[in-house]
């Protein structure tokens, strides 16, 4: 039931992503994602060390690793759909995941409240819903077996080795950030846990995981490009414009793992103390900095989940009783409750919102067949819009939605945001635009402002308000217009 409960959760977007026959990713990352898939499947593969479809024409060395994108090119030999194969490919790690927890969990005192966090939490079934084909899925299933291995090596088990390494290997090959600050985490508290044992039966699995790392970046390439100046001067901007770069908040470490979460470190230590257990202490230790990095970063959001399900049974264990165990679990659950009922039920601004984004949607994708007319050359859109674009037209973007897409995103901004219209053609020129997206104007002003650090402002002469009523400059000439998105021919 839970395991079925999970996989609905994962589900859930459904009518977000499936519209007018066709299917729409939720986010602009997982546009990029099938990009790069459909390169592959063009035989430009295996490994896509730079790609020019974002921050056109000077193109990105992007730190985005090969194995999901090998993954849905694969996948989509089997379902005949690229479209289809990146829908799904998120829920069938979760799937997985799923499953494998169930398995865990099974028989083991209290393991059933580990399984219900994981089945039951917003933030996982966000990490493995349908419609996003995103590295984050896949690095929860990774990262989850190696916190699982890690805990049975701190109780003892002799093969559990191997499944780490193995584990932690694929999880660094996806992602050098998440996974390698987990695993110095968790090697610093084996240390601490096995002390003089920690080399014991240690030694082969190294090893191996070393071997799979060197092969990994043999296959990949070290992604460590020279940061442009614009990255360095205009990240902390664009970044207070992501959702999960900002902070989670107690509210939002609540909504996704209940009112018990915040506490189950102090519950951990207080009890790892009391018995002089050097792995409750540790364990303690590492749901407590997942807490923390959660607070200060959304996107550790996932991971925290994963091992607060994986603290639970010990933390529920120390209770007198069942009886008292299982309702505390219970009650603890309502802002996550709360959270699914918001979600699956909005209500005034938010029920207008989604309905508003899945119209966008369909009318963004209109544009995709006059945007193939275009002559050659980048096309300048809204960052947040660009990588959807990019994949239905099979055209370059300026902008895109990675950090090392900022010099293009903060190209855009200046774009939008300037009102000379000399200024504004010489800034076409540099990148040689063929063509040029707009869209509502008190978005773009609001969105490029924060980007540039520039007072809030609404000018009629910014070319954002010139494009949305029909008044460019002369060197724009129209192409498409609909309720949402007008396209502009740019006259050499």
């Amino acid at each position: 039931m839970l395991v079925t409960l999970g996989i609905l959760g994962q589900l859930s977007r459904w009518g977000d992503v499936f519209l007018d026959g066709k299917v729409f990713f939720l986010d602009p990352d997982c546009y990029s994602r099938m990009t790069r898939a459909a390169m592959i499947l063009h035989g430009e593969g295996p490994s896509l060390r730079f790609h020019t479809f974002e921050n056109a024409p000077l193109g990105v060395t992007p730190h985005t690793t090969a194995p999901l994108d090998l993954l849905i090119a694969g996948a989509s030999r089997l379902t005949g759909s690229l479209d289809t194969a990146g829908a799904w490919i998120s829920p069938v790690f979760g799937m997985v995941f799923l499953v494998g927890a169930a398995i865990w969990s099974w028989r083991r005192k209290f393991g059933g409240a580990a399984l219900t966090m994981l089945a039951l939490s917003p933030v996982v079934a966000h990490g493995f819903s349908i419609g996003r084909p995103d590295h984050q899925g896949l690095l929860m299933l990774l990262v989850g077996v190696g916190l699982v291995s890690e805990w049975a090596l701190w109780n003892g088990s002799r093969r559990a080795g191997w499944i780490s390494a193995l584990a932690w290997a694929m999880a660094l090959w996806v992602s050098l950030y998440e996974p390698l600050v987990m695993l110095v985490l968790c090697l610093a508290l084996r240390g601490i846990v096995l002390q003089r044992n920690i080399l014991e039966n240690a030694v082969r699995p190294a090893l191996v995981f070393g071997a799979l790392c060197c092969a990994f970046l043999t296959f990949d390439g070290l992604r460590l490009p020279p940061t442009n100046p614009d990255v360095r001067a205009y990240f902390g901007s664009w970044a207070a414009t992501i959702g999960e770069l900002r902070s989670a908040g107690w509210t939002g470490i609540v909504a996704w793992a209940g009112w018990l979460a915040p506490v189950a470190p102090a519950l951990l230590a207080w009890q790892g103390f009391r018995e002089k257990s050097r792995r409750v202490l540790a364990l303690a230790a590492l749901l407590g900095l997942l807490l923390a990095l959660t607070f200060w970063s959304a996107r550790w959001g996932y991971f925290l989940v994963i091992g607060y399900a994986l603290a639970l049974p010990v933390v529920l264990a120390r209770f007198r009783s069942a009886w008292l165990a299982w309702p505390t679990l219970v009650v603890s659950l309502w802002p996550v409750a709360s959270a699914w009922d918001r979600d699956l039920f909005p209500e005034g601004e938010s029920r207008q919102r989604r309905q508003e984004m899945r119209a966008e949607n369909v009318l963004l994708r209109s544009l995709t067949e006059p945007i193939r007319q275009l002559p050659p050359g980048p096309i300048l859109a809204p960052w947040w819009v660009s990588p959807a674009l990019a994949y239905w037209s099979g055209r370059a973007f300026v902008a895109g939605s990675s950090h090392q897409s900022l010099p293009g995103i903060v190209f855009t901004a200046r774009f939008y945001t300037e009102s000379s219209p000399e200024r504004a053609q010489t800034l076409l020129a540099e990148r040689g635009v063929a063509g040029v997206v707009g869209d509502d104007p008190n978005r773009l002003l609001e969105t490029s402002g924060t980007l540039l650090s520039l007072p809030p402002s609404r000018t009629n002469a910014a070319m954002a308000v010139r494009l949305t009523r029909h008044n460019p400059p002369p060197f724009l000439k129209p192409v498409a217009t609909n309720a949402f998105f007008s396209l502009w021919k740019v006259e050499k």
